[in-house]
């Protein structure tokens, strides 16, 4: 019979601030009436506390990333779905059309490397078995986004986790496009150097192009 592996944890600093501000509380009984006050106070007594950047407890980071839909995720989702369309023109059925091999997408390496962006925005997704062949599919939400509705402008994360969408921040491709559109036009116009000029890649899009396909996935509500 094996022996049951002794399993031990990190004792953190929790139950010590929990003493402390007990022993603040007895000292002075006010402080239970007044948080703001008692926070203070036990922030004088245990300065990491102040520290936002780190858990007093663990030490861990706290800080929350924050993706955007931005231009480039928006031309990295085009891309998907312009090859998706291609896949089906082919004859493959939707749920094969919908498997698309990123590397060999025509992007540039500015935009194919928006792939984790659009996973943490929700856009693309890669089934278990597919991991590590390079191919992704498009959610519902990206085709959402494709054919023309209002989608959260962001996604926020801490710990590898979501912990929540923009409520009512929204964006659409069509004004992602229209803003880069006139920022490269306006600089062309008073002669300055235009460094990415993606306009070409985003000409004939047409939301309602994509409403037909997007009508294959299931949209969740």
């Amino acid at each position: 019979m094996s022996k049951k592996q002794e399993v031990e944890y990190q004792k953190g600093k929790i139950w010590p601030i929990v003493k402390i501000a007990l022993g603040l509380v007895r000292d002075n009984p006010e402080l239970a009436k007044d948080e703001e006050r008692l926070k203070s106070t036990l922030i004088a007594n245990v300065p990491e506390l102040q520290d936002r950047a780190h858990c007093a407890n663990c030490g861990r980071g706290m800080k929350i990333q924050i993706y955007r839909a931005d231009l480039h995720a928006a031309l990295f989702l085009l891309a998907m779905a312009r090859q998706v369309r291609e896949n089906l023109h082919k004859g493959m059925t939707f749920t094969e059309a919908n498997k698309v091999h990123v590397p060999s997408l025509p992007v540039t390496n500015a935009v194919s490397k928006h792939i984790t962006h659009c996973d943490y925005l929700g856009f693309v997704k890669q089934a278990p078995e597919l991991k590590g062949t390079g191919y992704w599919s498009i959610t519902s939400w990206g085709w959402r986004a494709l054919r023309g509705e209002a989608v959260p402008a962001y996604a926020k994360y801490w710990a590898g986790n979501m912990i929540g969408r923009a409520e009512t921040e929204t964006v659409t491709l069509a004004g992602m496009f229209r803003v880069h559109k006139e920022l490269v036009e306006k600089a062309i116009a008073k002669r300055k150097e235009v460094r990415s000029d993606h306009r070409g890649a985003f000409a004939d899009y047409n939301p309602a192009e994509w409403s037909e396909i997007a009508g294959y996935v299931k949209i969740e509500k």
